[in-house]
Order: structure tokens, then C-alpha cells, then sequence
């Protein structure tokens, strides 16, 4: 019996001590550690510029080229950095990362997606920036999550006012619309992006015009070669039916009558 108690005197504190460790291995693994990692990108060195800074809004036509250069404080080349670029009208502005616009990726990738990439080796990220949207956009450069370098600003123009023209004709008696003429963008040059953003612009001008004024005119386009072939015709008789006439009467009264009478 005393063996026992000897032995469970010795065992007992052992089990003590390995469950405190235990509690102590676990505190200490639920213990949340945050450090703050300063990036190497220069906010007073790094910087971006645009091929142009007025263009319309057409982004098949018309696009912008965004180009972002990350540096250190040493001038050296920053590479692998994120670079995030948003505008200050939201999704109206349509921004492509240029490594991105491939039509897999592109079907691939969220908006967000679309408006970040990495820089190259050079310290480089170059994006596309469209509008269907006349208007001033501003656009937020953010480097490395945490730089934020100078905004730029883009003024998307209007289109001419044919560009944007849609004409159509209510059929009378029914609620359908006939379209006479709808400009016609070259929907294959554009990205499944852009695709998207042109359904939710919603732009141009679009005119009804009455069935009845459409229909007189129409059919006064197609009869007008009738009525100057008919008009051709009178008037080529009306000569005829003259030199006839003037026959007739130098047949009546020759130019000796007055002589022999």
C-alpha cells in the first residue's frame, strides 16, 4: 500500500506540471502577433503619367494609357509591387490592368481584379482607361496597398451628336418600335469589360418619329424617279404635239398666203 501511495505521489505532480505546460503551449498559440512592414516604395519618387489627357468618350477608338513607376528612395526600381488604380465615377470609368486584357482573362476576372496588377522588373504597370461616359474623371493611384501616389485627371468629351443618334418609328396599333437608323459600335473590338459597362451607360439620344410622316416621306423617296420619268414623258409629248401644231399651221397658212390673196 505504501508503495502505491509512494508511487502515485511521484506520478501525480508530474501530471501537474505537464498540463500547465500544455495550457501554456496553448495561450501562446492563440496569442495574434501584428507587425507593420514599411513598404520600399518612395511616394516622392514614384510616379505616373498619361499618353493624353482629353480624348472622347468612344473605348474603341479612344482609349487612355496609364503608366505607373515605382521607385525606392534610391531611385532603384521597385518590381513585384501592387499597383491599384480606381476613379472617382466608379465603374462609369472602365480600367484595365494592359497585362490583363487577353479575352480569357478578362471573361476570368472580377471588376476589381482588372484595376490592379504587379509591377515588371522595371518597376512598371501600364493600364487602359475608357468611357462611355462624357465627363471629368479623377483617378486614385495606390501603390503597395499603403502609398498613395498623385491622382490624375481625364476629361472624357462628347461624341458628335450623329454618332450618338438613334432613330425609330412606333408601329401604329401595337407597342413595337421599328429603328430606322442606331449607330453601330464594332462590338468585337471591344472587351468583355467594356461590353458590360456599354449596357449599364445607357448613352445617346434616341428620337420617335411619327409612323405616318415616316411612311409619306418614304414612300416619296421610292415614287420620285416615277414622277420625274412621268414628267419626262409630258413634257417630251407637250414638245411634240408644239412642232406638230407648227406644222399644221405653216401647212394652213404658208408663207405666200398673204401674196396670193
Amino acid at each position: 500500500m505504501r508503495i502505491i501511495l509512494i508511487i502515485l505521489s511521484l506520478i501525480i505532480p508530474l501530471f501537474i506540471v505537464a498540463n500547465v505546460h500544455a495550457q501554456e503551449r496553448a495561450e501562446a498559440a492563440d496569442v495574434n502577433v501584428s507587425a507593420t512592414i514599411e513598404s520600399p516604395v518612395s511616394k516622392d519618387e514614384s510616379y505616373s503619367n498619361l499618353n493624353t489627357t482629353e480624348v472622347l468618350a468612344d473605348p474603341v477608338n479612344n482609349p487612355i494609357l496609364l503608366t505607373v513607376y515605382l521607385l525606392d528612395s534610391n531611385k532603384k526600381p521597385v518590381s513585384g509591387r501592387e499597383v491599384l488604380v480606381t476613379s472617382n465615377r466608379g465603374n462609369v470609368d472602365i480600367i484595365e490592368a494592359t497585362s490583363k486584357i487577353s479575352q480569357f482573362q478578362i471573361q476570368a476576372a472580377e471588376v476589381s481584379a482588372m484595376q490592379k496588377d504587379r509591377t515588371d522588373n522595371e518597376g512598371k504597370v501600364s493600364f487602359r482607361i475608357t468611357s462611355f461616359i462624357p465627363g471629368k474623371a479623377i483617378l486614385q493611384i495606390l501603390a503597395d496597398n499603403v502609398v498613395k501616389l498623385e491622382e490624375q485627371t481625364v476629361l472624357f468629351k462628347p461624341l458628335p451628336f450623329p454618332t450618338n443618334l438613334t432613330l425609330s418609328v412606333a408601329v401604329p396599333f401595337s407597342q413595337k418600335e421599328w429603328t430606322i437608323f442606331s449607330p453601330r459600335l464594332q462590338e468585337g473590338n471591344l472587351s468583355s469589360l467594356q461590353k458590360e459597362t456599354k449596357l449599364l451607360s445607357n448613352t445617346g439620344t434616341k428620337i420617335k418619329l411619327n409612323f405616318w410622316a415616316v411612311f409619306l416621306a418614304f414612300a416619296l423617296i421610292i415614287f420620285s424617279p416615277f414622277f420625274i420619268l412621268l414628267n419626262f414623258i409630258n413634257v417630251r409629248k407637250l414638245r411634240l404635239m408644239e412642232n406638230e401644231q407648227s406644222l399644221l399651221l405653216k401647212k394652213m397658212f404658208p408663207p405666200n398666203y398673204n401674196r396670193q390673196s
